[in-house]
């Protein structure tokens, strides 16, 4: 199957092509995930949130790049935002 067939499929909502999707790039994005989150549950987190948003976002997917690296670009970005998140937690508030 090819990335256009996969991508066609996923946006169809194909469960086949979704799952196949997942198979295909789940361990590769959960070892860059890994890398930048702080722990396994975080990454996983990361990761769910990263493929929630691919599902939503092929659509606008336009083969400008792979496939592969669009995905790696929002599995980054929602890895990063966690580390903000986590950043933003631990600031310290200073009452006048």
């Amino acid at each position: 199957m090819t990335e256009k067939e996969l991508v066609e499929g996923c946006i169809r909502e194909d469960r086949e092509c979704q799952r196949i999707l997942w198979e295909k790039y789940s361990k590769k994005l959960m070892a860059l995930c890994l890398r930048y989150c702080q722990n396994q549950e975080e990454a996983e987190d990361a990761l769910m949130e990263a493929f929630v948003k691919i599902y939503d976002k092929l659509g606008d997917f336009r083969f400008q790049s792979s496939l592969e690296t669009w995905m790696r670009r929002i599995a980054v970005n929602l890895s990063i935002n966690k580390i903000r998140a986590r950043k933003n937690i631990f600031k310290e508030i200073t009452i006048i």
